[in-house]
């Protein structure tokens, strides 16, 4: 009852999703109903990625933007979304979402080291057994089974980025997994230090996993547990001006914001516990269940008007407003929720055909605690003191030193959330299967404002909403080792309900999406996966390329979108067709993705006029995006491969400015950035230029037990902008990465 790394399997045929939810997909791809990809141990060991976003960008559909040097800042985009912090895209690890929290503030700074994962699981299309956030795709990251082969794995590296002061960097990690009789273990611990694109970036993990299971001979349990801290010198103020000078400023980022951004910092730690169990009732008949609970608290602290230890000797209240502070973005996020899932495999159905039913239901609760802290004049906030969320202005005693410069505030957002599901896969005949099925969610969120400096007279807000969700799926191998899939979900996402204070009830996205493709190995040695795709999505939240006075995110409101586009992953291998010691393999993924707003407006700055942007293109979509390998490898031993990746350009704001716009705080624009303005506030978007990179690496086996390895990324080390947010940031340079692998039984 169950694979080879120890994961559930059952009788029920590989067409549609399976009954253990800690997986999205069957292990047998061949005939499943819908575009998905699996990027296994083999694939992850001999491409040697230095973050699961270089995992996922040789996926079909998936787009990955990298803002820091481990991908800890998580940018995944798939078929059109917005990339930035996998807002659109429901993130798993064993099947519970990462997303801080999918139905009120989705956001995504974390992804399990890519060592203790086995396999990373990719869907894009038709879906029921999960949600929300089911318009574009999902990715589940599948943790080390205690129930695989036994394994000891230590492996170290040292790491080089260029462009940056402090360039060196490390990383480690190790675990082992170990059966004894009907139980089995799994302990592993990772952590690295590097550095990020900009010269006062440093990126710091560690991260610990444990798993016990037990497995009798007609059920399992597994309880799995992870802590993961971060603290990074990290923060997403960037540079503003024209692309002349950002070309000229280069990585220095202490030299053109002042030494103040050195306080700039992103802490976070993240608890998980989660306790699977899973009933045989028969051959055919298969319970599965889970409890599982997640907190995340994660503390933003940056520098305001040059820092801490600016304007110490002011004596006049009236300047308090320019007197150095810090100030904190801090956020808390729990998750409380259980799942069962029945299956009924090989149940007749009309005319001597059979079925396979899959049912489910889900309940969670969520909450998330946003405070904006303050820290006193020349105080440093650091991840032991995160500042006063209940800070009162009093601009005597800022100058004084023993008060704040502004108000802090408190808000508390809960939702409740119950999902059920059916769907059945009817087998009309050995390779012919149509999978109906349909999605039922019911949730709810309250708003409270805690606390804002002053006496507090708002009522809390609620939002209630009620979804059905239908849709249908096919799979149709009319070729041996070639199948025909396609299908119609409609799905929907919450806006996020944190940026939209004082609009409730909340907008929801909800999407019609279609897709159609072709699947095969028509000879071994030669695969292909082929999808086009379609969705209309009414009421798409936009994530505007400007932030608020806080420096929080600000989100407008598109009427209604279409994304409409290719993908394709293709791979050849040249030993099963020319034998001996020796493989020449190459593979290439592209997607295009043509986004465009079909209705709507929007304005370029707060509180500046609508204006009509329909018919342009969706900004954060990126139209073009390709990785292409060659590579050879030899008996096992030795491998070697290049890779070249073109990121497309994109628009970061509706408007489809194509210069970086600047505005200050009359609302004057400022097109190019050219310093017309005397006080440029922020820049306001623009468009980001396509790119190529090169990365390359090679392993080489030095015993059964010992490997070698040495991996580079961005080669030709190009300097280039990767994202517009609070202004222009670079992408990483240079980076070189060296070390071994020891693996023992």
């Amino acid at each position: 009852r169950s694979s080879e790394s120890g994961r559930l399997i059952t009788t029920a045929r590989p067409t549609s999703n399976p009954v253990n939810a800690d997986s999205l997909i069957p292990e047998n791809l061949q005939n499943y109903s819908g575009a998905a990809t699996r990027v296994n141990a083999a694939q992850i060991e001999a491409e040697r990625p230095t973050s699961n976003m270089e995992a996922l960008a040789s996926v079909p559909g998936v787009v990955t933007v990298t803002d820091d040097g481990f991908g800890r800042h998580v940018g995944v985009g798939i078929r059109g979304s917005n990339f930035r912090r996998a807002r659109k895209v429901l993130m798993l690890e064993d099947g519970v979402p990462i997303n801080f929290s999918t139905y009120i503030d989705a956001s995504t700074h974390y992804t399990p080291p890519t060592d203790r994962i086995e396999t990373i699981e990719v869907v894009r299309g038709t879906i029921f057994a999960h949600g929300p956030l089911t318009n574009h795709g999902m990715v589940n990251f599948q943790n080390l089974s205690p129930f695989g082969p036994s394994e000891t794995m230590i492996k170290a590296a040292i790491i080089h980025t260029d462009g940056v002061d402090d360039s060196i960097g490390n990383y480690r990690h190790v675990h082992t997994r170990q059966m004894f009789g009907n139980v089995g273990i799994v302990a592993s611990y990772s952590g690295s230090e590097t550095s990020g694109a900009w010269d006062n970036e440093r990126l710091r993990f560690n991260d610990f996993y444990g798993a016990i299971g037990w497995k009798g001979s007609d059920q399992d349990l597994t309880i799995a547990a992870v802590y993961n801290r971060q603290r990074d010198n990290y923060d997403e103020d960037n540079f503003v001006g024209t692309r002349q000078e950002f070309a000229a400023n280069g990585r220095r980022k202490l030299a053109s914001f002042g030494d103040d951004t050195g306080f700039n910092t992103y802490n976070a730690d993240l608890w998980s516990v989660t306790a699977t169990h899973n009933w045989y009732i028969n051959d055919d008949t298969t319970v599965s269940t889970r409890i599982y609970t997640r907190e995340i608290e994660r503390n933003r602290l940056s520098a305001r008007d040059g820092g801490p230890l600016e304007g110490v000797g002011l004596t006049d209240p009236g300047d308090a407003d320019d007197i150095g502070h810090m100030r904190g973005r801090n956020r808390i996020y729990g998750l409380y929720g259980a799942d069962s899932r029945l299956e009924l495999a090989n149940r007749p159905f009309l005319f001597g055909m059979t079925q396979d039913i899959l049912t489910g239901i889900r309940y969670e609760y969520q909450s998330h605690r946003r405070c904006t802290a303050f820290g006193l004049r020349n105080q440093v906030l650091d991840d032991g003191n995160t500042g006063n969320c209940r800070a009162v202005a009093d601009a005597t005693d800022y100058v004084n030193g023993i008060g704040f410069n502004d108000d802090g505030s408190i808000e508390k957002f809960e939702a409740s959330a119950f999902a059920a599901f059916l769907q059945t896969s009817i087998h009309v005949t050995n390779r012919l299967s149509i999978t109906p099925g349909i999605r039922y969610e019911n949730y709810e969120i309250e708003r409270r404002q805690v606390f804002d400096g002053g006496p507090l007279n708002d009522p809390a807000e609620t939002s209630k909403h009620e979804h059905v969700l239908p849709g249908v799926a096919v799979a149709w191998e009319f070729m041996p080792r070639t199948t025909l899939y396609g299908g119609y979900h409609r799905g929907f996402a919450p806006h996020l309900s944190v940026e939209a204070s004082g609009n409730f009830p909340l907008e929801e996205e909800v999407g019609d999406n279609f897709q159609v493709g072709v699947r095969s190995t028509p000879v071994k040695g030669l695969s292909f996966d082929v999808a086009y795709f379609h969705s209309f999505i009414d009421n798409y939240q936009l994530k505007e390329a400007f932030t608020d006075d806080t420096g929080a995110d600000v989100y407008g409101l598109l009427d209604k979108v279409e994304i409409k586009g290719i993908e394709l992953g293709a791979r050849l291998d040249s030993r099963p067709f020319t034998g001996g010691p020796f493989n020449v393999f190459t593979q290439a993924t592209y997607t295009f993705t043509d986004a465009r707003i079909e209705r709507g407006q929007d304005a370029i700055f707060e509180d500046l006029p609508l204006t009509d942007v329909s018919g342009n293109r969706l900004p954060f979509s990126i139209r073009h995006y390709a990785n292409l390998t060659f590579g050879f490898d030899y008996k096992k031993v030795f491998d070697a491969s290049l890779t070249w990746t073109y990121r497309g350009s994109y628009f970061t704001n509706p408007q489809n400015s194509n210069d970086l716009t600047c505005i200050d705080d009359s609302g004057n624009v400022d097109v190019g950035c050219t310093g017309a303005l005397d006080d440029p506030d922020e820049m306001v978007g623009g468009k980001v230029g396509g790119i190529w990179t090169l990365s390359a690496r090679s392993n080489l086996k030095l015993s059964e037990t010992m490997t070698l390895f040495l991996s580079g990324h961005n080669l030709t080390n190009e300097f280039y902008i990767v994202d517009l947010q609070d202004g222009a940031k670079p992408g990483q340079g240079r980076t070189i990465m060296g070390g071994f692998t020891l693996k023992l039984d």
